[in-house]
């Protein structure tokens, strides 16, 4: 007797071993529950030199929309967003972001929020230093405020060549699309 195997046994077989498809995040697993429900339509007309990157099921289960890198300028931006009806306190959730923000690495300073306004939406800025993996970071963040999502446009650099590309990076937020 010859005994037959599918495809989709051995499959089933080697998921149970914990291998996963090429095809498959291995974070899917990990996405909360409903986590997928809330869709949004933020982009950015990214500048030359910026190259998107392709997210994971877990940068996007914590509201990440769209990430991309400048290997030209060391510098990397990211942009996500929260629906607007799931904050209660805009002051709140800006000094929740500059707490967080703080919190991110070791020896962390956050300035104050200054606030502007970007695509005729009130928005805040806010700067942060932090020691990441033995990297000095700086990070530039951008609150804007819609009518139905808040979006924190996030961009950073190596903090000795910061100086150097803050203003690409705090002009980000006006590349916005979507909002």
């Amino acid at each position: 007797p010859v005994a037959m195997i599918s495809q989709s046994d051995c499959v089933r077989d080697m998921k149970r071993k914990g291998f996963v498809p090429l095809d498959q995040d291995p974070n899917d697993a990990l996405l909360p529950k409903g986590a997928a429900k809330y869709r949004s339509g933020i982009g950015m007309a990214w500048p030359e030199g910026w190259m998107e990157q392709t997210l994971t099921s877990l940068q996007k289960a914590q509201g990440i929309r769209v990430y991309a890198i400048n290997a030209t300028i060391d510098a990397g931006v990211q942009v996500s967003s929260i629906k607007r009806s799931a904050v209660t306190d805009v002051g709140r959730y800006i000094e929740s972001r500059r707490a967080s923000a703080k919190a991110a690495g070791q020896g962390g300073e956050v300035s104050s929020a200054e606030q502007l306004t970007i695509k005729d939406r009130d928005a805040f800025r806010f700067q942060s230093k932090n020691l990441v993996n033995s990297l000095h970071i700086r990070y530039s963040y951008t609150v804007i405020i819609g009518r139905d999502e808040i979006v924190m446009v996030t961009a950073w650099a190596n903090e000795g060549n910061y100086d150097n590309v803050k203003d690409e990076l705090t002009s980000m937020a006006d590349r916005l699309t979507g909002l």
